[in-house]
């Protein structure tokens, strides 16, 4: 597959999408794998929820949820994985918040893309 050098996307100033040839850059992993942490809507329920309060302990997260702890802790597990959420020793628990930083950094990354994907649609 040959592909139009005018009609590459650059994620980030990193990693371009060379199509099949399977050259994928590490910031499309990087907004891939976000965007498949996000892709549960128990996880963006946990989301919202934490961007309530400051911090919050998964079994205060369960009671917002129609779904069993053991459930919560792992989508807690995928978004701590991504980053999108971290840990704050309290006891014997953890709490959990969210990590602001990263969350902007999925927003710039998702815009960037979405605005050079419009800018190539232009193009044609």
């Amino acid at each position: 597959m040959e592909l139009d050098p005018e009609k590459t996307i650059i994620c980030a100033g990193e990693g371009t999408y060379e199509g099949c040839s399977g050259g994928f850059g590490a910031q499309f992993h990087a907004l891939a794998s976000a965007h498949k942490a996000l892709s549960h809507p128990a996880r963006l329920m946990i989301l919202s929820a934490l961007g309530q309060c400051q911090q919050s302990c998964c079994g205060d997260i369960c009671s917002d949820l129609p779904l069993a702890q053991s459930t919560v802790s792992q989508h807690l597990k995928v978004l701590r994985e991504v980053g999108f959420i971290e840990p704050v020793p309290s006891g014997m628990r953890n709490h959990y918040k969210l990590n602001r930083e990263k969350l902007a950094w999925y927003q710039d990354q998702s815009a960037q893309f979405f605005d050079q994907l419009r800018e190539l649609e232009s193009k044609d």
